[in-house]
């Protein structure tokens, strides 16, 4: 790449913003699964942003996660009252918020939320992606998926995740499946 740059007369980065498509920037905003101590099965919630400049995007993504932050003031409110009562108040390790949200849906209600309070219109400027981690709520033995309360088989939570990239302009689901 470097040879190929600088053969061109051009800066590596130069040479890759105009030869390569970069990837796209996903910002983990909240966190459920393995990775906090809350009621959603999913592992990541991640915004992703769809301007050509990395910086662009950037800022788009901090100016949805200081909304959601606000948004979700209520919750830290919360964490004080759980850590005067000597409860947990994990924060997903990944860096998200850990909220106590009930399931993806109401999740990725509020992720909408907060697109739309800075701005910006989900499925035009900002996409969403997750990070199912499937194997977390697979049940070996049944060959099924226990997933919010709920038992899915395979072509069922196909569908659910359908239902979902349809509603909230989903653009990526890793490890959707065990």
């Amino acid at each position: 790449l470097k040879a190929a740059a600088k053969y061109k007369g051009l800066e590596l980065y130069e040479y890759l913003g105009k030869e390569y498509s970069m990837p796209k920037c996903m910002m983990n905003i909240l966190n459920g699964g393995a990775h906090a101590s809350n009621k959603l099965d999913f592992q990541e919630f991640m915004i992703v942003p769809n301007k050509e400049e990395y910086k662009e995007n950037l800022r788009m993504g901090s100016e949805v996660f200081n909304t959601l932050k606000n948004i979700l003031e209520v919750f830290h409110a919360l964490k004080k009252v759980l850590h005067d009562r000597g409860l947990s108040t994990a924060v997903g390790d990944e860096g998200g918020f850990a909220p106590l949200i009930e399931d993806a849906e109401e999740a990725l209600d509020l992720i909408e939320e907060a697109i739309t309070k800075s701005g910006y219109t989900l499925g035009k400027d900002i996409n969403i992606a997750l990070d199912v981690a499937a194997s977390e709520f697979y049940d070996e033995e049944k060959d099924t998926y226990l997933l919010e309360g709920k038992e899915y088989t395979k072509e069922e939570l196909i569908s659910y995740y359908e239902k979902l990239v349809d509603k909230y302009h989903i653009i990526s689901i890793e490890d959707g499946m065990a």
